[in-house]
């Protein structure tokens, strides 16, 4: 056997492999230092030396070992974006109150390995290293989620988060298993020539489809798999739930991508309405839920499961402009959801509660907490000039420009209705009285880290251009 070639494709997963032992190191020296501050600060470092390195690593078109993964500007652009979650998740996490200082090397032992799992995701074209992405990513889920140690609500959403979780995963094994048995290969280009023209075995190759579109959907908050999301987002620790509010989403939407443009020319010929119908229910279920929502975490959860099916619109395009509008939808969801969670950190730290109505009055005691939340979820709404605004405007555009017009008015609805539960918190905090004065000040790195994401929400929404040389630079997916 030729090791060679392995031995040459190691530089390409260098990022992975940089941010695997690290989080070893972290989970050695985290029962041997009492500063677990070091470590947070050996993480963030850690994450900087591998964005370097990733923004710095040419990316090729040929497979890396034997067609497992691939180290194009798709992968690089998942790569990247992980990380930057990476480093504003552990920023704001760094002053929570309510994980124990004896556990945060661990905690940020596990968001180390998700980005890690993450990035194996978005670079996989090979449905076997998919899963085993998949099964990495939901294994670290399960234990964050049940991280608020002695907290009830985080035990019970980490179970029901494992039990569903497993349940779609079990789904799309059996999937895969059937397309294996069906083509006699896992790696998605080869998979995409036996079934190219192939219309002898349509009901088989559906069923295929649909089971592994349940366990991806999963990932993402899709309906009818969206069910764990409110639980989890309301009993696991904040920053746990900012991670989840964009790390497995943005994991879900590579491994989505990739398969479903690079893996089944069918997909578009005969199920593309059907995910259209999806991302329309996705869209509706969120946005009217959310509206009855009385905590914010919880709201922020059903607002994630409207956006994602926002997000399904640019999967649903198929296209490169539906390709390249989904990237930029991505990105600014991204920024806008972790600033505004940040803020639901530094309010609970003081206040120890999520519930909308402790937020009376906080624009007379804390006002720049109530200006930055406003932001964001003005943002949320799609407002201009904001980061929002753009990624709705491309995403709805390539909608109308594609044809699929249904979908555009469907998503221009459910924004108008979106809107209405995002003033209801902004009007909370402005129009309300306070019940006491309490004044509220974020701690250094999660202030840096809302300042940083205050200051591209608005950017974004003021000047795109940057974001969209980026994203078209780093869209070079084969397109059906």
């Amino acid at each position: 056997m030729n090791v060679a070639p392995f031995i040459a494709d190691i530089k390409y997963i260098l990022p992975e492999i940089i941010l695997t032992i690290a989080a070893l190191v972290i989970l050695i020296f985290s029962v041997l230092i009492k500063n677990k501050r070091a470590l947070a600060y050996f993480s963030l470092a850690s994450l900087g030396i591998t964005l370097l390195y990733v923004s710095k690593t040419p990316v090729i078109t040929t497979s890396l070992f034997s067609g497992m993964l691939v180290n194009d500007s798709f992968a690089a652009f998942f790569k990247i974006i992980s990380i930057i979650i990476a480093l504003a998740v552990i920023l704001i996490s760094l002053e929570y109150k309510e994980i124990s200082p004896n556990y945060r090397g661990e905690f940020y032992c596990f968001i180390l390995l998700a980005t890690t799992a993450i990035m194996f995701m978005g670079a996989a074209s090979n449905l076997l290293m998919i899963y085993l992405g998949v099964e990495f990513l939901s294994l670290i889920s399960y234990i964050i989620a049940a991280y608020w140690r002695g907290n009830v609500k985080s035990s019970e959403s980490g179970l029901k988060y494992f039990l569903i979780g497993t349940a779609c995963s079990i789904t799309m094994l059996y999937g895969i298993s059937l397309l294996y048995g069906l083509t006699g290969s896992l790696d998605l280009e080869q998979i995409n020539a036996i079934l190219y023209g192939n219309t002898s075995q349509p009901a088989a190759i559906s069923i295929i489809i649909l089971t592994i579109l349940i366990g991806l959907g999963f990932k993402i908050a899709m309906v009818p798999v969206h069910f764990w999301c409110p639980d989890v987002y309301e009993g696991a620790p904040t920053p746990v739930t900012a991670f989840f509010s964009v790390g497995p989403k943005i994991a879900g939407f590579a491994v989505l991508l990739r398969f479903l443009l690079t893996g089944s020319i069918f997909f578009y010929e005969h199920w593309a309405h059907l995910l259209g119908i999806l991302a329309i229910i996705t869209m509706v279920v969120g946005n009217l839920t959310a509206l009855s929502q009385t905590n914010i975490k919880r709201l922020l959860a059903y607002s994630s499961i409207a956006h994602a099916g926002y997000a399904l619109i640019g999967l649903v395009i198929g296209t490169h402009i539906g390709q390249v509008s989904l990237f930029v939808y991505l990105l600014t969801y991204t920024v806008m959801n972790l600033g505004a969670f940040a803020v639901v950190i530094a309010v609970s730290n003081k206040i120890k509660s999520d519930e909308i109505k402790d937020y009376a009055g906080l624009s007379l005691h804390s006002p720049y907490l109530a200006a930055a939340l406003a932001v964001f979820l003005l943002s949320l709404a799609g407002i201009p000039p904001l980061a929002g605004f753009i990624g709705k405007f491309y995403i709805f555009s390539a909608a109308i420009e594609e044809g699929f017009i249904t979908l555009a008015i469907a998503a221009v609805i459910n924004s108008v209705i979106a809107a209405y539960y995002y003033f209801i918190v902004i009007k909370t905090m402005y129009l309300e009285k306070p019940q006491a004065k309490i004044e509220i000040k974020p701690a250094p790195s999660l202030n840096f880290a809302l300042i940083i994401a205050l200051i591209l929400t608005l950017a974004i929404g003021i000047y795109p251009q940057p974001i969209l040389d980026f994203v078209i630079h780093t869209s070079s997916i084969f397109i059906p």
